[in-house]
């Protein structure tokens, strides 16, 4: 019995050790960052940087750092405006940006000459090629997966959807099993 034990407290400490990284597998945060620079292009430090969320009215600050570099790690999905505001410099505001599960938008503000009590509107949005990190991802709306044909709307049929993507077939997914 205490031989008993004794595996069953080494197979639960080995689990609790490995398994924490794999416990947080739904991720439902997203990330903003980006670089501040001035006209010339040189990096703007110290700039106070401020991502709101338009739903909800959440705000995030932070600062550049000294070349320039803003982020913000872990802010839940949503649509969110970035604004920079710099002594010398006209107040900068991007337009909307939609953030979902997973992104890490790359959101570079040039800021203009100027006083604090002009404001410029950025209009570039978040680059369709994410080269901030290698992962691939999808996100699909409740309304697209409900009006999909699936038979049986099992995971694997939308996870095909998913470029790059294999569901493989029925013998590989039973394990060459009928």
């Amino acid at each position: 019995m205490t031989r008993l034990v004794s595996v069953a407290l080494t197979l639960l400490a080995f689990v609790l050790f490995f398994a924490p990284g794999n416990l947080r597998a739904q991720i439902v945060e997203g990330s903003i960052v980006g670089v501040v620079t001035d006209p010339s292009g040189a990096a703007v430090a110290g700039s106070p940087v401020i991502a709101t969320n338009v739903e909800t009215g959440v705000v995030s600050k932070t600062t550049t750092t000294s070349i320039g570099y803003y982020q913000f790690p872990e802010l839940p999905f949503g649509t969110y405006t970035v604004a920079v505001e710099q002594r010398g410099f006209q107040r900068a505001v991007t337009a909307p940006l939609v953030l979902h599960s997973g992104d890490k938008l790359r959101v570079d503000i040039a800021l203009a000459m100027g006083t604090t009590t002009q404001s410029i509107q950025v209009t570039a949005a978040a680059p369709l090629v994410n080269a901030t990190t290698t992962e691939l991802g999808t996100v699909f709306e409740s309304r697209e997966i409900s009006e999909l044909p699936f038979n049986g709307r099992t995971f694997t049929e939308i996870l095909s959807l998913e470029p790059g993507w294999n569901v493989g077939s029925v013998s590989a997914q039973t394990g060459g099993c009928h």
